[in-house]
């Protein structure tokens, strides 16, 4: 049975953030990169130990859990950020490709979920295994996408084969308190089932294939004429400016996916005022800007690289997921919780509004034989 190596540095002890892990993995044949996917951008990694822990992998992916879906209809009527009568959905998507027939039930607002938080904000000095328990019960109720990820991906990812995922990312020691836990272990444990299975577990029935190939280094884009647009981006620093941008699109399309479960957690207690919901919300939207802009590098420097992705449907299936799966979540934070866009998240918007980058997500949705509106 093939081995999965996995690197850990020192989490850092900073609230809300922690460190990050590099998993080099040999996955049903595959070659590929996993990364832990939330850095802060006042964080500092220079000091990081690294230890390195072997575990196994198993080759068979987990049955997901089966969950009623609610379509995002791409003709509401919500207000969006470009002064129309349009949802991000509808202005964003097509209703002719997989992007704006994305379906997903969204989390449960009316989920009686309030004891559960209400107890474990009690704690004086919660546990890792107190807040732990705390996110399965409560994604259990609200969001069981997000509870089948925790309760499946085991020990993969902690580090300790005697500590679960969300053990490992919910632990007090390291700067994870009750207010700021929630999107950080279902990101965290997401990445680490992905890379044990070989596939990007978005949400039911979406949990395409990881790409064979990682291909070039995502932080090219870095050098790109958008990147001036928003040089503070909320992801660049750790993701394509230094530290990781020689990775490529295996975790590019992970981290983006991540992101998105974190935006999802989040969503799950927006009811709770301790949240700070407009960091993974940016992340979220960087990475939807980032990833059409890395297809372009691609066309004009790797032209063979570029090709090939466009030619392999389960990387176009899991771009228009994602991008269809973003939309989704935006809206759903700006119509029905007290959340609005503020300036960063307009600037991403503003940013993607750009011809170039819809024209590249028009592009591979023609690749994927859609309708183009």
């Amino acid at each position: 049975m093939p081995s999965i190596i996995i690197s850990i540095s020192n989490l850092n002890r900073k609230l809300f953030i922690v460190g990050s892990f590099v998993l080099l993995a040999s996955c049903g044949g595959k070659s590929m990169t996993s990364e832990s996917s939330h850095s802060d951008s006042s964080s500092d990694f220079s000091s990081s130990e690294s230890s390195s822990v072997i575990a196994s992998e198993s080759s068979s992916a987990p049955a997901s859990v089966s969950s009623s879906v609610v379509a995002s209809n791409s003709s509401s009527s919500a207000s969006s950020d470009n002064n129309s009568n349009q949802s991000a959905f509808a202005e964003f998507t097509d209703p002719n490709c997989l992007d704006g027939q994305y379906i997903e039930s969204l989390p449960d607002a009316n989920a009686d979920i309030e004891s559960i938080i209400e107890t474990v904000y009690s704690y004086t000095s919660p546990t890792k295994e107190q807040l732990a328990q705390a996110q399965i019960d409560v994604f259990d109720l609200a969001y069981p996408y997000g509870a089948f990820i925790l309760s499946t991906v085991g020990n993969e990812g902690s580090g300790d084969p005697n500590v679960s995922c969300v053990e490992a990312w919910s632990n007090p020691d390291d700067g994870i308190f009750p207010e700021s836990v929630w999107g950080i272990a279902i990101n965290e444990c997401a990445n680490a089932l992905d890379f044990k299975y070989g596939q990007y577990f978005i949400s039911e029935n979406n949990e395409p294939s990881i790409p064979d190939n990682d291909y070039y280094a995502r932080g090219e884009i870095s050098l790109d004429k958008f990147h001036s647009k928003i040089p503070d981006a909320a992801a660049n620093r750790f993701y394509f400016e230094d530290y990781t941008d020689h990775l490529g699109l295996q975790t590019t399309l992970g981290l983006w996916s991540q992101y998105i479960h974190s935006v999802a957690a989040n969503y799950t207690v927006y009811r709770f005022p301790e949240l700070e919901y407009s960091y993974d919300i940016n992340y979220m939207l960087n990475f939807a800007w980032a990833l059409p802009r890395y297809l372009l590098v691609g066309e004009n420097r790797f032209p063979d690289d570029f090709n090939r992705i466009m030619s392999d449907p389960d990387v176009r299936e899991t771009i228009l997921t994602l991008w269809g799966r973003t939309w989704l979540y935006y809206d759903a934070f700006k119509e029905n919780t007290s959340w609005t866009p503020g300036a960063e998240e307009l600037k991403y918007l503003a940013a993607i509004r750009d011809p170039e980058i819809i024209d590249m997500i028009n592009r591979v949705r023609t690749q994927h034989a859609c309708i183009v509106n």
